[in-house]
């Protein structure tokens, strides 16, 4: 097959292993419609069937069994080149040390080491849940996630995604049906809700300056946040407990069935991921590894 895609394969050779779209979905920290379309691209590519759909799950078919044991191989091989390629060893135990805000390592770190850690369980990991700029030139941690771009000159750095931004407010917010009738045509009824938002980062007033929105026609200060914290999981909390109108990520919103999106007409920008590293990143074979597959997960989310 001709321009491989290795993401096909590894949902293959999942759903193989498990029998399930969903099994295969948690175990590779992606969603069930993506692998079900891997495995409809991987079957049209190579025009065979790999599975039979019962109501039990993905049966695989006599071919799909030889073929998932070919896979296993060039999977294999395509690791060893990898790791051949970077100028790793095979072996690469030890200890990892990773810092990102409270959001991400609560809600994305587990899922990205538990892939790690299924093909490298001889790498362990500290996980630093904060903010601060200062863990990796202190060398208080190997990784550093965040979401505004370090500038200091002894860091490799990566922009590996921008997630879109939005307006969310909570079903147990007091004035929630009053805040689903919002429209950008009345900002003083906006502006009359009760807010929660950052105390010093100013993401979210950097949003506003975006797409123009004054306040009496003056720039939005954060004195508007009835609630605020710099506390990523503090904010979150807020929100869903009903404290105001909230400012969240789009994609950690949408299976939340008590928050509903409001003023979709305002484009309030996005929020960059950038991975980093301190320049050990080019020496170290164990911090390599980690730092491009956290990179290949945060660029997927």
């Amino acid at each position: 097959m001709k321009n491989m895609d290795w993401n096909l394969l590894n949902s293959f050779l999942a759903v193989a292993s498990m029998g399930s779209l969903s099994k295969a979905a948690a175990f590779l920290g992606s969603t069930q419609p993506t692998i079900g379309r891997h495995i409809e691209q991987l079957e049209t590519q190579l025009n065979v069937r790999l599975f039979d759909r019962t109501q039990k799950g993905y049966k695989i078919t006599e071919l799909g069994m030889q073929l998932a044991e070919q896979a296993k191989s060039m999977k294999q091989y395509a690791d060893n080149i990898s790791l051949i390629a970077a100028g790793k060893q095979q072996q690469v135990a030890g200890v990892i040390r990773i810092t990102a805000s409270e959001m991400v390592a609560v809600n994305h770190l587990p899922k990205a080491i538990r892939q790690i850690r299924n093909q490298h369980p001889e790498i362990h990991f500290e996980i630093v849940a904060n903010n601060r700029t200062d863990n990796l030139l202190e060398r208080e941690a190997d990784i550093a996630i965040r979401m505004y771009q370090p500038n200091q000159d002894d860091l490799i750095i990566r922009k590996v995604n921008e997630l879109q931004m939005g307006i969310y407010v909570s079903d147990k917010y007091p004035r929630f049906a009053e805040a689903l009738k919002l429209t950008s045509q009345n900002l003083d009824e906006f502006f009359s809700h009760d807010f929660i938002g950052y105390d010093r980062d100013t993401l979210i007033l950097d949003g506003f300056k975006q797409v123009g929105i004054k306040h009496n026609g003056k720039d939005v200060t954060k004195h508007i946040f009835t609630t605020r914290s710099d506390n990523h999981e503090v904010v979150w909390q807020s929100l869903l407990a009903g404290l105001g109108i909230g400012f969240q990520v789009v994609s950690s919103c949408q299976n939340q069935a008590d928050l509903k999106q409001i003023l979709t007409e305002f484009e309030l920008g996005t929020m960059p991921i950038w991975v980093t590293a301190h320049k050990e990143v080019k020496t170290s074979r164990r911090i390599r590894l980690v730092y491009d597959r956290l990179c290949d997960y945060f660029a997927s989310i």
